[in-house]
């Protein structure tokens, strides 16, 4: 493994490094946390600051270290034969739901809420041993083209767009190999291009919508982000 610190390996070669037993999901997952810790920029906040790139409105290690020893006992035990996407982190947008974690749409309107079930899209992953690092901000209720409580990690004085800014800058900070982010109007496509990430729109219907808080769902696609092209496309 060519790298210094495990945070810096996108998908594809987080999953190499896995599989291979050169890294173990724990490793990843706490290199991953103490990522976010040293570049979020202090505590999530629903409000954000000047300085801070605050992608995270909460982060779950507990949640995650547990996962990440469900994915290390599949790896061992399976081997080259694991899911590609076992052990690999994942921060996920809040509007999807995850079984007793909080719900927000980035709302002070939601606080308290929490998910009662796993939205079908995070049940899918999380069958493929991929691992919960939090939630990432949206544009309150994914209702607008900017997550003004974001900051853009190559400029904080620029937006990182919207609705999905949270998961866009998350990846452009690289405290995450993957995210899940949506579109209605252009809301995965937009933070990528501001962040210089990669997404795809998928054909509507393709991706599951249900158990995430809607938009307007005759228009909302459920999408994957990662840092490269080849990432998404690879997993």
């Amino acid at each position: 493994m060519n790298v210094t610190d495990p945070a810096d390996l996108g998908i594809l070669d987080a999953s190499a490094a896995l599989r291979s037993r050169e890294l173990s999901a724990g490793e990843l997952t706490a290199a991953c946390l103490r990522r976010i810790e040293t570049r979020n920029g202090g505590a999530p906040s629903f409000d954000g600051a000047p300085d801070a790139i605050n992608a995270f409105v909460r982060i779950y290690p507990e949640l995650a270290q547990e996962h990440a020893a469900i994915a290390d006992a599949t790896l061992a035990r399976e081997g080259e034969e694991a899911p590609l996407l076992c052990g690999v982190p994942l921060a996920v947008k809040d509007l999807y739901g995850i079984g007793g974690m909080p719900l927000t749409a980035s709302s002070r309107v939601l606080d308290g809420n929490l998910a009662e079930h796993d939205c079908t899209v995070w049940a899918r992953l999380k069958a493929q041993g991929m691992i919960p690092l939090g939630h990432t901000h949206t544009h309150e209720f994914a209702a607008g083209g900017t997550t003004d409580q974001v900051g853009n990690p190559y400029d904080r004085s620029r937006v990182v767009g919207g609705s999905s800014g949270g998961s866009a800058a998350a990846l452009a900070a690289r405290m995450t190999p993957a995210a899940l982010g949506s579109d209605t109007c252009g809301s995965l496509r937009i933070p990528s291009a501001c962040c210089g990430r990669s997404t795809i729109k998928a054909t509507p219907g393709a991706v599951p919508i249900d158990g995430i808080i809607p938009l307007a769902p005759s228009f909302d696609h459920t999408g994957p982000m990662a840092r490269h092209i080849a990432d998404w496309r690879g997993a």
